[in-house]
């Protein structure tokens, strides 16, 4: 598991281009809902090279990020003013009732839930909320016509890729994790939204799923190959995309003992 997870910072130039960031209806849900604001102290894990930070500090938040892959973490150090962390989030040591709130976009299925989730309710203040946050690659009431064609490409190089088509929210019930965790006012939010990307942007994002990684060298060209001449051929090299952010928030309650 530690390979795996680690596997990721080995793309940190294609996590930059390729992968999108997320709407701002996301981060007005989280201004409205969970007290995201200026001054705000927000525990972000699994940072990345900041897709979702960049809201969190636009909003103002104070972030300490926790991020296990060194270049990932050094990149979050260059691109904003924040603590960073760089450790496993199972691994890291945390003040009790220090955050207003707590997030984790499209990595907390990474982390080990029956620690994790103890962790952040004891990290969190009474009252403060925690956003777990997937980016679904995919939109299935507003399908584009490249997610359908490239999946044959994608199983011809990748025969297990399971790609946008097997959404992570689906296949693990985090809204009963949040409740047996001991989190309050449990709730999902959908937030559906649209950009066009570029071939480049595409092979990026193609680069940064767990399928592609572990292709060798030979075989990734194979696949960029392919992509690059579906999105320029087909395409013009301007792909529609269609998107969805999935949201499960959960409480601490106010009146919370430790």
């Amino acid at each position: 598991m530690t390979d795996r997870r680690l596997s990721f910072d080995g793309a940190a130039a294609e996590y930059e281009i390729g992968r999108p960031g997320y709407p701002p209806a996301l981060f007005e849900m989280l201004a409205e809902r969970c007290s995201l604001s200026p001054g705000a102290h927000v525990l972000e894990i699994g940072s990345g090279p900041g897709q979702a930070t960049e809201g969190l500090i636009e909003a103002g938040a104070i972030v300490t990020a926790v991020e296990p892959g060194e270049r990932f973490a050094r990149r979050l150090a260059e691109r904003f003013e924040l603590a960073v962390l760089n450790a496993f989030f199972e691994d890291v040591e945390l003040e009790p009732e220090s955050f207003d709130l707590a997030m984790s976009a499209t990595a907390f299925h990474w982390v080990d839930h029956e620690i994790g989730l103890p962790k952040i309710l004891d990290a969190l203040r009474p009252g403060g909320w925690l956003a777990l946050t997937w980016a679904r690659f995919y939109d299935p009431e507003h399908p584009v016509a490249f997610t359908a064609a490239s999946q044959p490409i994608m199983h011809r190089h990748v025969p297990e890729y399971r790609g946008a088509l097997t959404p992570v929210e689906d296949e693990s019930p985090w809204t009963e994790r949040l409740g047996g965790a001991g989190f309050t006012e449990v709730e999902s939010h959908r937030h559906p939204w649209t950009r066009t990307e570029t071939t480049e942007q595409v092979i990026a994002r193609f680069l940064t799923h767990s399928g592609p990684l572990s292709l060798d060298e030979t075989g990734k060209q194979a696949l960029v190959a392919d992509l690059r001449q579906l999105c320029d051929d087909r395409f013009d090299g301007t792909v529609p995309q269609a998107y969805v952010t999935v949201t499960h928030l959960g409480r601490k309650p106010v009146s919370s003992a430790r």
